[in-house]
């Protein structure tokens, strides 16, 4: 029986179905279920009384019956809690205001969208995208990343106006960053350190390697495109001649 390489179906397949008069739905999955779902009632509950405990939730329902670990509640309450923990060992800046409650919590974006979220300008957010900023800046570290960064993409948005303060600027951030405790962040800052003059230069000169990096990713794409089907003579026929 001859099999269509495109669709992965076989003749009478297709035709059983061509004729039919109506066609077999898509299988609807079963939700995953968790340990905690016959306590959400339970947590719900305690959490708009406003107990944000989650040794002590973990306590109650434990007493219930529930058989897992405290570890499972608190991850739990921290997708769900509208406000600083207020048994976290470390506060964020206490002079923020505090984070509005809300009936229904926010959903947390994936890695790459939080990443544009971040270096997006504040007023351009959304409603959904600033308390989605809002919910994760719970976190300690989280909120020093977020400052930081913040910082550093204003600083990189003046290179347009080639402002004089911005090397002096720009040493400051990188104080901030080497001392800000977490360690991803310290070691891109020493990154930086190293071409310290070379990124000055960009920030207050009006020069750019623009032209530069254009003709570099040019010459890769030609390379890439004729890999293993040319030599070095027609690479570069083809960077010099063409048009």
């Amino acid at each position: 029986m001859a099999i269509s390489r495109a669709t992965g179906l076989s003749p009478t397949t297709v035709r059983k179905f061509a004729y039919a008069d109506t066609f077999p739905e898509r299988a609807v999955r079963a939700t995953p279920t968790s340990i905690i779902d016959p306590y959400l009632p339970l947590l719900r509950s305690r959490l708009a009384n406003g107990c944000e405990n989650g040794l002590q939730l973990w306590r109650e329902c434990r007493d219930l019956g529930y058989g897992g670990s405290a570890g499972q509640i608190h991850r739990w309450l921290q997708d769900h809690r509208t406000a600083p923990s207020k048994h976290a060992p470390h506060r964020t800046d206490d002079t923020a205001p505090p984070a509005p409650r809300t009936q229904n919590p926010v959903s947390i974006p994936s890695p790459k969208q939080l990443a544009w979220l971040i270096v997006k300008a504040p007023e351009t957010r959304s409603i959904e995208e600033a308390n989605a900023i809002l919910q994760i800046s719970q976190d300690r570290d989280a909120a020093i990343l977020i400052r930081i960064v913040r910082r550093f993409v204003d600083l990189v948005r003046r290179v347009g106006t080639k402002a004089h303060d911005a090397g002096p600027v720009f040493d400051d951030w990188l104080l901030g960053a080497k001392r800000c405790g977490l360690r991803p962040v310290e070691t891109f800052a020493a990154g930086l350190q190293h071409d310290g003059d070379a990124v000055r230069a960009a920030l207050e000169t009006s020069w750019s390697s623009a032209q530069v990096e254009g003709q570099v990713n040019k010459l890769k794409l030609l390379k890439r495109s004729m890999y293993g089907r040319g030599n070095l003579e027609l690479l570069r026929r083809r960077l010099i001649l063409a048009p």
